[in-house]
């Protein structure tokens, strides 16, 4: 009966073990993912931070400003 209740309680300890085992996993890729995006986000900002000034300084409604223009709000709108 005592081994039973120990063979028991190690497959108790081994499904907890790969429980916790798949969270890391998972824990790893949503780290992965997050690194990911921070630098997507930053690499947006720093991109509308430059384009600002073009469509503030060209001719308004002239090629250069409404295309800058249009990836500026491209570029904010993956900032939000």
């Amino acid at each position: 009966m005592g081994q039973h209740s120990y063979r028991g309680w190690l497959t108790w300890c081994e499904e907890s073990m790969r429980r916790v085992r798949s969270r890391m996993r998972k824990g790893i890729a949503m780290a992965s993912l997050f690194q990911s995006l921070r630098w997507v986000h930053i690499a947006a900002g720093s991109i509308a931070l430059i384009l600002f000034w073009i469509p503030a300084i060209a001719r308004k409604g002239g090629r250069t400003h409404t295309r800058a223009g249009w990836v500026y709000v491209v570029c904010m709108s993956v900032l939000s």
